[in-house]
């Protein structure tokens, strides 16, 4: 090879490594300017609609667990339950999503929450349940509407699939809500009722059917009764008898004795 080829193959060989370097340098430069622009990737509607979802979601936690300790018919208790473990979950869904755009979001519920919360937390009974359904109704109506909204108009794919996956979920929330709402007040009552008046039943069964073994050994008595009785007119019915053979026996012995004489 002579000097002049050495150069050129040199300069190529130099050439190419640049080259490479430079489209390495502006593929790491782009990957670092969507890490540093990736929140404003997100409309202000799309990062509203992140905070919300997390308000309602510790909202809901929140009146789940009071749902468990206050809840009088264990269908609200069962539903309170539900609460915790599905809005939990989505809240860590939620979490990670954010995380990805470098949003921080809210840490505890707003006034607007805290406030039900406080009228909950004063209600006993059946009273408890009957404000807690109406109140799960209305703020899942409200959250559906809203995921709903989001998953027909958001434009990060993200951000549109986590709503239009959690609508199923919120649609389940609300037919339970419905159905334990239209359960009577006094289902408890009720079942108490049925069950005193099961047992007055069964009293009174027994109370028969001791009446009816008194009645029973009552009569088996009478007929052991009546049985000696029978025994003893059928005795002095045959002692009669046999002192009238007696009788009839001796005339007709003295009737003999006086023929002979």
């Amino acid at each position: 090879m002579t000097p002049k080829s050495f150069r050129m193959v040199s300069l190529s060989a130099a050439l190419s490594v640049f080259m490479a370097g430079a489209v390495w340098a502006q593929q790491a430069n782009q990957a670092q300017d969507r890490n540093q622009t990736s929140n404003n990737q997100l409309t202000q509607q799309e990062k509203t609609f992140l905070n919300e979802a997390a308000i309602n979601n510790m909202a809901e936690i929140q009146s789940g667990n009071m749902a468990q300790q206050k809840g009088q018919n264990s269908q609200v208790q069962d539903y309170g339950r539900m609460l915790v473990t599905d809005h939990q979950q989505n809240q860590d869904r939620l979490q990670a999503l954010a995380s990805r755009f470098n949003i921080t979001l809210p840490t505890s519920v707003d006034s607007q929450h805290q406030q039900q919360m406080s009228q909950m937390q004063a209600l006993n009974g059946q009273q408890f349940d009957r404000k807690f359904a109406s109140q799960e109704i209305m703020d899942h109506q409200k959250a559906i509407q809203q995921f709903q909204r989001m998953a027909n108009s958001a434009t990060d794919p993200d951000v549109k699939q986590y709503a239009s996956e959690t609508v199923p979920v919120l649609q389940q929330h609300l037919q339970r809500a419905r159905q334990f709402q239209s359960m009577p007040s006094n289902s408890s009552s009720s079942n108490v009722n049925s069950s005193s008046t099961t047992t007055t039943q069964q009293s009174s069964t027994s109370t028969d059917n001791t009446t009816a073994d008194a009645q029973k050994t009552q009569s088996d008595n009478g007929s052991s009764q009546a049985l000696p009785r029978t025994a003893s007119n059928q005795s002095v019915l045959l002692g009669l008898a046999l002192f009238c053979f007696m009788i009839a026996g001796a005339r007709r012995l003295l009737r003999r004795q006086s023929v002979r004489r």
